[in-house]
């Protein structure tokens, strides 16, 4: 029984292993995982589910269980140090297969929707355009079907992920997004996406609405002050969330956070018919305001004041 459950214990090690590597590898899956090393005692967990489960028929699953965390735990150191959360592939994305989108900003918009729907990948938001949008994808995953849709004085625009021919034996089997966008308009951001690496430094742009969903993600977003009220709703799964806001405008944090690791800088609790919510101390006098709403499942989530 010992050598069986050793077996088992290494195999679902390397299987884990190696089937994060691999679609590292692919662009398919790009969260470090740097806050999973919260949840170390889940190790000793396991090891008392094995003691207790000793001789018993659910002792192999079990430790295979052990052998995919302990994967996880190794592959989350790794890939922290090894990545950074604000990347940049400007300075050396020099392949040539991307895409280029542009949509021309008219006069009178004054209020402009962007939609975002991708799979797995690198998406980066910020820096501005004389454009109302002006994106670039690369690799060849990184293929979007670009629409806009115009109606008085608000204009909307989307990029939709799309499937393209390609082999896993490509070099280039990737997908990366950047996309820059007008300062003029006041922005409404929908951002629907899958396992991914993000950057969106929203700072220099009039957000009224930011919703994003999606999956196991490191996520980095700046806010600025440009607006007197911003609504962000997050939804997402096991992830790294790191927020940059303002000293100068009040914030308050509610959600689903109880498997969060929390870092929350200038924020205090509190209590309300046995829920938390998370406001800064200038919340009440400030002009303006950041209501912040995040459910998800076990993530690391710290927020910053600059």
């Amino acid at each position: 029984m010992k050598r069986r459950n050793g077996s088992i214990f290494w195999g679902g090690f390397f299987v884990a292993l190696g089937s994060l590597i691999l679609l590292a590898r692919f662009d398919l899956f790009n969260s470090d995982w740097e806050f999973i090393w919260s949840w170390y005692p889940i190790a000793l967990v396991f090891i008392g589910a094995m003691i207790m489960s000793k001789d018993t028929f659910i002792r192999p699953v079990v430790t295979g269980l052990f052998g995919i965390f302990v994967a996880t735990l190794l592959y989350g150191s790794v890939s922290s140090i090894k990545y950074e959360v604000n990347f940049d592939w400007d300075a050396n994305d020099n392949d040539n297969d991307y895409s280029e989108y542009y949509e021309e900003y008219k006069e009178g918009y004054d209020l402009a929707e962007l939609s975002l729907k991708g799979g797995a990948g690198y998406f980066k938001i910020g820096g501005t355009t004389e454009n109302l949008v002006a994106g670039r994808s690369f690799g060849s995953l990184g293929y979007y079907r670009f629409t806009s849709d115009e109606g008085g004085d608000m204009v909307r625009v989307e990029f939709n992920q799309r499937k393209k021919n390609f082999t896993f034996f490509d070099e280039d089997f990737k997908n990366r997004l950047q996309v820059r966008l007008n300062p003029n308009p006041v922005w409404d951001l929908d951002l629907d996406f899958g396992a991914a690496k993000a950057n969106f430094d929203l700072s220099d742009f009039k957000t009224r609405n930011i919703n994003i969903e999606t999956g196991v993600t490191d996520i980095f977003l700046k806010l600025g002050e440009k607006y007197s009220e911003t609504h962000v709703d997050i939804s997402m799964g096991a992830a790294s969330l790191i927020i940059s806001l303002p000293k100068e405008s009040g914030c308050k944090l509610t959600g689903d956070m109880v498997l969060f690791s929390k870092d929350l800088e200038d924020f205090n609790e509190v209590r309300r018919d046995d829920k938390k919510t998370y406001v800064t101390s200038n919340f009440t006098e400030s002009e303006n305001k950041i209501y912040i709403h995040i459910d998800g499942g076990m993530s690391k989530l710290e927020i910053k004041r600059y």
